[in-house]
Formats: structure tokens, C-alpha cells, sequence
């Protein structure tokens, strides 16, 4: 039992943590970017780590 609630709350904990990024909303400071530097700046903001290739998206951006 101490093991299962031990997983349980570790699980609840990552679960929690994670909601805090995807509730992120796009405020207008993102417009005029590419899509690799806004994502670099969520990671600064928030401690989360997205792995890609600039070349991948480099050509997304933000529109005015």
C-alpha cells in the first residue's frame, strides 16, 4: 500500500506540474517570432524542455 500511494502521488505531482504549461495562452508578445523562439523562451519560463530542430520550423511564424 505505502508503495502504491508513493507512485500515486509522484504521478499526481508530474500531472500537476505539467497543467501549468498547457494552460499557457498566446498574449501578443509572440507575434512577429519564429515559432522555435517563442518555444525558447516558454522553456526559460517555465521548466519544461522541448527537443526539435530549428530547421524543422523555422519557417512558422507568428503572423502580425
Amino acid at each position: 500500500m505505502r508503495k502504491f500511494l508513493l507512485t500515486f502521488i509522484t504521478l499526481l505531482s508530474f500531472s500537476a506540474f505539467s497543467q501549468s504549461v498547457l494552460d499557457q495562452k498566446l498574449d501578443g508578445t509572440e507575434k512577429g517570432k519564429n515559432l522555435w523562439q517563442y518555444i525558447e523562451e516558454l522553456e526559460q519560463k517555465q521548466q519544461v524542455r522541448f527537443f526539435f530542430l530549428p530547421a524543422w520550423i523555422d519557417k512558422i511564424t507568428f503572423e502580425d
